[in-house]
């Protein structure tokens, strides 16, 4: 698998190949031209650009203006516009201060795609669960797996509300999300942490590991 890094995207024609991606409540856009085999997925970190820019901001980051970049690289790369479908997957809702970046990512997706004119055939979107996010290049059918449950689900192309299932209680969630947001970033361990979840096999005693 070729993987999609947090904020940044990728295209791709091979059809030996597929674009992975991890959210939480950021977004995963994947677009694919059935037609030409064409496919691209973008990270979407948050909805619009922040009013004071930070070190390593770019615009695959938000969605304002990393929507039109994918877009356009896929439109230069060889699709075509009326030929492109787009696929919403993220969103999850994981902080408890009120502020939901996940439902605001969405809806900053949503509209950026109906600006360009771009049919969303398939969302599945919001909960409480993380997931991981796989476009195969020679089919265009994305897989969603929620990494919280390790249920693996897939779309044929149908357009799916959010998941409603819970791995563990509500509270338990809550009190964790608490605990975390209290941490100070390690970009060590931090990159440690993504690059154990963006395996093709998820070692869990890994991840744990490294978090603990």
């Amino acid at each position: 698998p070729e993987i999609v890094p947090i904020g940044e995207f990728r295209i791709s024609a091979d059809i030996e190949a597929a674009l992975v991606t991890i959210t939480g409540s950021c977004v995963a856009l994947a677009l694919f031209d059935a037609e030409t085999r064409l496919a691209g997925m973008l990270h979407v970190v948050l909805p619009g650009r922040r009013k004071f820019r930070r070190q390593g901001d770019r615009k695959t980051f938000f969605a304002d203006t990393g929507v039109p970049l994918l877009v356009e690289e896929m439109l230069r790369s060889g699709a075509k516009r009326e030929n492109m479908k787009a696929m919403v997957a993220g969103g999850a809702s994981l902080l408890t201060n009120g502020t939901d970046i996940g439902l605001k990512n969405v809806k900053a997706v949503t509209a950026l795609l109906a600006k360009e004119g771009i049919p969303i055939v398939m969302k599945t979107i919001g909960g409480k669960v993380g997931r991981r996010v796989t476009l195969p290049v020679a089919t265009g059918q994305v897989k969603v797996e929620m990494i919280a449950s390790n249920q693996r689900i897939q779309f044929s192309g149908k357009t799916d509300s959010c998941e409603k299932k819970r791995p563990f209680p509500q509270e338990s969630m809550e009190k964790i999300l608490s605990q975390v947001t209290a941490l100070k970033p390690s970009p060590a361990y931090s990159d440690q942490l993504i690059k154990a979840l963006h395996h093709t096999v998820i070692d869990w005693e890994a991840v744990s590991r490294i978090i603990s």
